[in-house]
């Protein structure tokens, strides 16, 4: 995602949910990969106020091991709903498509959602197939920045 200053606008659009989960007092967790790690971003817990830090410091790169990191955050959504049964999940995957092969959907994720980073002269559309493969809601990250 370090293309066309896909990671700047999507550290933007992080910091914009961020701010959402704040205000309505909802609970979290991000997770960041890309080389050959997961790392934990922000563990799981309300959605604190002050986040531009650690937005700020998230690093891109490329080798992203996308089936890691989403099985992973299945993990984390497994040990939610055994807590608290009944509980309704959410997965937001923000990515450019480019890794291979195409991950399974998240298994403890009731709701799924794809944004896609890509905007290359010959785009692999790989974030659609992911969409389509999970039948998860997809969109284009620049639909987000569009003024009305």
């Amino acid at each position: 995602m370090l293309a066309h200053h896909n990671l700047s606008l999507a550290k933007g659009l992080l910091l914009q949910w961020v701010e959402g989960f704040y205000q309505r007092r909802d609970r979290l967790v991000v997770l960041g990969f890309n080389g050959q790690k997961v790392q934990l971003l922000q563990p799981a817990r309300k959605a604190v106020a002050f986040n531009e830090d650690w937005i700020s410091a998230i690093k891109g790169g490329g080798g992203t091991p996308a089936t890691l990191g989403l099985g992973k955050a299945d993990e984390i959504l497994q040990q939610a709903k055994r807590k608290q049964p009944g509980l309704r999940t959410g997965l937001w995957l923000l990515t450019d498509g480019r890794f291979n092969p195409l991950p399974s959907r998240p298994e403890y994720a009731d709701q799924c959602t794809v944004v896609d980073f890509e905007n290359r002269a010959v785009p692999l559309r790989r974030a659609q197939q992911i969409a389509q493969l999970w039948q998860s809601d997809y969109f284009v990250a620049a639909e987000f920045y569009e003024t009305p």
